[in-house]
């Protein structure tokens, strides 16, 4: 059985604020509090809801509880929430970070707009099923294998139910107000319910948690057709976190997404194809975890801002050519490369920041070469090989204002000892 034990991380903090006619009054929390709170958190305790009100927050307790209608209990170690039912007037409630099995006793807050559940041990969601005022749902990192009741939260806007074990998505079809959705794939494979969610604009298809061996075998031998995606015209952001075969990427699916502006995906398939980006000449922001055919279908992405590569398993980029096309980058970001020549960075004019941390660098001659870099403001070189500083005297571009990040590099003594101290005599802020 899953088992997240946050305990009481922190000192608490509660916030509750009291809606006295338009008014909210913020509560703070007396010595007393802290001192019990610090005590509770040494011991690792859990507590339950009537626990924390009594012995830990009186002034919860000596609030009238119909006054109330915002309550923020993040990480205050609760395993039960028996009697927070009496809160009826609640709009906004923050559970998350506890250790929370039973939701029953939210089944009377029917007021609730705003509920955030994340990081608990929740394994059943029905007794939200009464709470149709709901416009807002986190029930990401929990245990959560069937979903069905939500079906009935027809008002919902955003729904997060990330890090969770693998879904049936057919409760997505009523759930036609939908704006924001962030789910694990599910076990059958079939996202068709997808296409019922007209109004989403932000959707994050995610690897699901808690995967036996047998059944990870079975997502790596089959593909997740995600061409019903297609048919959200509204859809702006969309985030393939999967780590498993995908099918249904082609340019046709990509003409159909024409307000789509940000794309993020982790794969781990070496035959993945990106010839798809030809067309999606909207894209502002691209994300690329894993390797891939080629990156080469990237060089048509004239509009874009921001390119990362973080996370290339193998270290697979080694020639970076195809991003000399993209005169509208303003921040690049390439990790865990293998790279020799940079001098396919050289036309890009626009770029305000460049992180090359852990590519393997060690010669660095070629950033001199790269004059085209004007606008520079941020520069990541860390965690690589580096001993020698010198070529970075010499560049043009880095100057009063700019950020420059060392750490992790085996620096020789000429470099630690004179060459920093000469950037930053130039203003530039210098870390390593």
């Amino acid at each position: 059985m899953y088992k997240i034990n946050y305990g009481l991380r922190s000192v608490f903090s509660v916030f509750v604020l009291l809606a006295l006619s338009a008014a909210t009054i913020s509560c703070g929390m007396s010595e007393r509090v802290q001192r019990t709170s610090r005590y509770l958190k040494k011991q690792g305790k859990l507590i339950t809801f009537r626990e924390y009100i009594s012995n830990v927050n009186k002034s919860l307790s000596d609030t009238n509880p119909l006054e109330i209608t915002i309550l923020n209990l993040e990480g205050r170690g609760l395993k039960d929430i028996e009697g927070i039912q009496k809160f009826t007037n609640l709009k906004e409630l923050n559970l998350s970070k506890n250790e929370i099995r039973n939701l029953n006793p939210l089944k009377a807050l029917v007021n609730l707009e705003w509920v955030n559940l994340s990081h608990n041990r929740i394994i059943s969601v029905k007794p939200l099923s009464e709470l149709g005022n709901l416009e807002y749902l986190s029930l990401g990192f929990n245990n959560i294998s069937d979903a069905g009741s939500i079906a009935n939260l027809t008002q919902l806007k955003k729904l997060y139910l990330s890090n969770n074990q693998p879904l049936n998505y057919s409760f997505l079809e009523k759930l036609s107000d939908l704006q924001e959705l962030y789910l694990p794939a599910p076990e059958d494979l079939d996202i068709s319910a997808i296409r019922y969610l007209t109004n989403l604009e932000i959707l994050g298809l995610e690897k699901p948690m808690y995967l036996s061996t047998t059944k990870k075998e079975e997502y790596l031998n089959s593909f997740l057709d995600i061409s019903p995606v297609s048919d959200l015209q509204n859809l702006r952001v969309l985030e393939l976190f999967y780590d498993f075969p995908i099918s249904g990427l082609d340019q046709t699916y990509i003409n159909n997404l024409e307000k789509l502006t940000v794309l993020r995906e982790s794969f781990n398939d070496k035959n993945f194809d990106l010839a798809f980006l030809k067309s999606a000449e909207n894209l502002k922001e691209l994300f690329l975890a894993g390797p891939v055919k080629s990156y080469k279908p990237i060089s048509y992405l004239k509009n874009l801002n921001k390119l990362n590569f973080y996370g290339d398993r193998d270290g697979l980029i080694e020639n970076i050519d195809f991003l000399y096309p993209l005169t509208s980058l303003k921040e690049l970001y390439i990790s865990r490369a293998k790279l020799d020549d940079i001098s396919g960075l050289n036309g890009l004019v626009n770029l305000e920041i460049l992180d090359l941390s852990r590519c393997n660098l060690s010669n660095i001659d070629g950033l001199i070469e790269l004059k085209g870099l004007r606008k520079l403001k941020v520069l990541n070189i860390s965690n690589n090989q580096i001993t020698d500083i010198a070529p970075l005297l010499e560049t043009e571009w880095l100057d009063e204002g700019c950020e420059l990040n060392l750490a992790g590099n085996p620096l020789n003594d000429k470099s630690k000892n004179l060459y920093i101290k000469q950037l930053e005599a130039k203003g530039v802020d210098v870390r390593f």
